[in-house]
């Protein structure tokens, strides 16, 4: 865990929380969230990594009556020369919703890939997972 401002992590008081899961990546759910979803009612959602603006709008919109967002990031690369599977779409849709809402951003990959986010300061919680793989989503949604 590399960020935990308020000691968001765990996620305590759960009946005080509205709380959403963003699959970013796998345009499916996760193992992850269905882990996250073992422990409060959290309202899944998934995107693929090539979304165009006016759904990057919506997506902020829907998220509104949210008081914390889990993003998990999925399917990144270990090539730098990929920007370690992160698109400039993926990059400002995280920078803006978390500078609007608290974002816990569980990233499982290549850690060098945390460097290309702009607003890191602005998340509420950064837990790094090496791999992308059924056993690190349950033990990240544990944590």
């Amino acid at each position: 865990m590399l960020i935990n401002k308020e000691d968001i992590i765990p996620v305590n008081k759960l009946s005080t929380k509205n709380i959403a899961s963003l699959s970013f990546g796998e345009g499916v759910l996760t193992a992850f969230q269905d882990e996250l979803n073992l422990y409060a009612g959290i309202d899944p959602y998934c995107i693929n990594k090539s979304f165009d603006t006016l759904y990057f709008d919506s997506l902020l919109a829907r998220f509104d009556p949210y008081n914390l967002i889990i993003i998990g990031i999925h399917q990144t690369s270990s090539k730098a020369s990929q920007n370690f599977g992160l698109t400039r779409q993926g990059i400002r849709f995280i920078d803006t919703l978390s500078s609007v809402k608290p974002v816990v951003l569980v990233y499982f990959g290549n850690p060098y890939g945390i460097n290309l986010l702009r607003g890191i300061e602005n998340l509420t919680g950064l837990v790094v997972c090496y791999e992308d793989n059924i056993f690190t989503h349950r033990a990240a949604a544990q944590a």
